[in-house]
Parts: structure tokens; C-alpha cells; sequence
């Protein structure tokens, strides 16, 4: 008889961030999240689980050199890491999810690359990385914190995840140019762009508030809730953690209330940890918004799915990443209004 995975749940918030008060919705997910918390090794050996472990942004936790040059998130992911090897010792089969934002995003790569070792019998991974930053110029790589956190490919456990970019830029000089990672060719991968700048697309929901600032937030939170349901996060106390949650219908709405919208047009400058080769001739990756399309996103592109098979919304089943390209049809309507070009 099959046995039933030993479930850990990882969190990491972005550099500057705290837990406890709250910065973004990753505190929240981390807090919601109905699982017991990590208080040393021997927990691992007498619990069945599900197990949690949220961290603080390592500039929280490493100063001035947390925030300059991520001080701290390799050893924390080594942490972890021996908490999953634990795991694993104890002949069951084990879950691990991870969900990072910016900084706490170049974290969970770093888990990644800590468990190229384990054996994909026994360890699954899921991963959401939320605008993972490392904090490297894009030209010139200075301060280098990051030169490492491009590629998990040789994670063979590593089997979903979901990238996550918003689109609005920061100016260059804030060093806040996220990472397209290259993954497994066996690992499920839906990377899409977003409404919002950086953690600004992760603070609190609202139901009545119509800025930007809560419309990115809005559909952040039901995406993650989506993914938290997909890959066995169990949430707890959602409403009074968060005050308001929106539904799959209400982030239909917005989406398509948004590709309605007044135009305009962006460009994101990243790191490209697929194209790596430098010269002229390799094909280089931007994070836009375009002027139109026919969905805003990926994520709207599965929502009006959803809707149209009488589903009403409910994700039902396994999540499958959205894997559909960015394209431009006959009369040349991009497929999505928000994208990654390719040039």
C-alpha cells in the first residue's frame, strides 16, 4: 500500500521584509498556512506532518550585508535542505513546496540546487518564485549575488512551477532585474507576467479599493490560493488572516475590465538564465506589456477556460501549467498583453 508524503511547506519573504508585523501576502500565506511549525530537527522525527518554516527577508536577518549581497539565503536553504534529507531518511514519500518572493525567490533556487542530489522517487518539489531578484546590475552583474541562482536544471526532483513577473519596471539603478531560470526538461513550468511592480503586486487585498496597487495585489492572491490548493498547501483561517479573498470570478472580471483599459506600454529588462551565452547572436528575453491582446495573461487564458467549461471557476483535478507560447495571430492580436518577447 502506498503510503501517504510527508508534506514540508517553505516560505520566503523579500529582503526587507518581516513575518511578524506582516509585509506582504507571503507572511500571510505563511500564517495561514495549517501546518506545524519547525522548531528543531526532532520535530521532523515525530510528526507526520504537514510541517511548515517561513524566514524573514535577509536583510532582516543579515543587515547591511543581507541586503547588498544576500547574505544568509544559501545557508538557509541548506537548512532546509537537511530538514527534506531528514525526511526522506524516514522511508516515505515527501512533498516539499516553496514559495519565494524576490530575494526569498533566490532562495528557493538555491534549495533547488541544495537537492540536485535527491532521489524524484522519493522528493516532489513545487515552487513558486514571485519576481525572484537577485539584486545584480543586468549589464555588468555587479555585485554578483546572483551569478549562481540562473539555472536548477539538474533538480530532478523539481516538478511543477510557477514563475511569476510582474511587469512594471524599477529604474536600473535599484538593481531589481528579476531571473528567468532554466529548469528541467522534465519539470512542468508556467512562467507569466503580471500586473504591478515588484512586491507592490503582493500587499493587501481589497475589495473596494481600485488602484493599481490592489488590482495586481487582488489577482496575486487568488493565483496563489490556486496554487496552494494544486500542490496540498492547506489554508486555514483565510478570511480573518486576510480580511477579503477574491473570487476566480472576480479576477475574471478584473482581467478583462484591465485588457479593456486605456493602453500603454512597457519593457523589463531581466536576467536570462536560459540564454546564457552572451553574444550578440543569442537571443535575448524582455518582460512587456503590450498595447493589446486577446488575454491579459496566462492566467486569464486559463480563467476564461475554466468559465467556459462550466466549471465556474473551481480549478478541479491537477494543476497543469499553462504552457502556451506567446504568438501573434493572423491580424497580428498578440496571444497575451502581458508577455516575455524574444529577440
Amino acid at each position: 500500500m502506498a503510503q501517504d508524503p510527508i508534506i514540508l511547506n517553505a516560505f520566503w519573504e523579500g529582503t526587507a521584509n518581516t513575518l511578524d508585523p506582516p509585509t506582504t501576502q507571503i507572511s500571510l500565506f505563511a500564517d495561514a498556512c495549517s501546518a506545524q511549525a519547525i522548531t528543531n530537527e526532532r520535530d521532523l522525527l515525530q510528526g507526520n506532518g504537514p510541517f511548515k518554516i517561513a524566514f524573514n527577508g535577509c536583510g532582516v536577518t543579515h543587515g547591511m550585508l543581507g541586503t547588498l549581497f544576500a547574505s544568509g539565503l544559501r545557508e538557509e536553504a541548506a537548512q532546509v535542505a537537511s530538514y527534506v534529507d531528514k525526511l526522506m531518511q524516514r522511508g516515505r514519500p515527501v512533498v516539499l513546496n516553496v514559495i519565494g518572493l524576490s530575494r526569498g525567490g533566490v532562495a528557493a533556487i538555491f534549495l533547488f540546487q541544495a537537492l540536485e542530489h535527491a532521489d524524484p522517487e522519493v522528493l516532489s518539489i513545487n515552487g513558486l518564485l514571485f519576481d525572484p531578484v537577485p539584486g545584480d546590475q543586468v549589464r555588468s552583474g555587479f555585485p554578483w549575488t546572483g551569478k549562481n541562482a540562473k539555472d536548477v536544471s539538474n533538480c530532478a526532483a523539481l516538478r511543477r512551477v510557477l514563475a511569476i513577473y510582474p511587469h512594471e519596471p524599477l529604474p536600473w539603478i535599484s538593481f531589481h532585474a528579476p531571473v528567468l531560470v532554466a529548469y528541467p526538461r522534465q519539470c512542468q513550468v508556467e512562467e507569466d507576467v503580471w500586473l504591478g511592480c515588484h512586491q507592490g503586486a503582493l500587499f493587501r487585498t481589497s475589495r473596494s479599493s481600485r488602484n493599481r496597487m490592489t488590482e495586481a495585489s487582488n489577482l496575486s492572491c487568488r493565483r496563489i490560493m490556486d496554487f496552494c490548493d494544486a500542490v496540498g498547501i492547506k489554508l486555514e483561517r483565510v478570511d480573518s488572516v486576510f480580511g477579503w479573498t477574491p473570487s476566480a470570478r472576480d479576477c475574471l472580471d478584473l482581467c478583462q475590465q484591465i485588457l479593456k483599459a486605456k493602453p500603454y506600454v512597457t519593457r523589463r529588462e531581466l536576467h536570462d538564465g536560459v540564454f546564457l551565452g552572451g553574444c550578440s547572436s543569442t537571443p535575448s528575453r524582455t518582460i512587456v506589456r503590450r498595447s493589446c491582446g486577446k488575454y491579459l495573461n496566462k492566467y486569464h487564458e486559463t480563467l476564461e477556460a475554466r468559465f467556459a467549461s462550466g466549471a465556474d471557476g473551481h480549478r478541479g483535478g491537477s494543476w497543469v501549467p499553462n504552457a502556451n507560447k506567446d504568438s501573434t495571430d493572423e491580424a497580428g492580436l498578440p496571444r497575451y498583453m502581458l508577455g516575455i518577447d524574444t529577440s
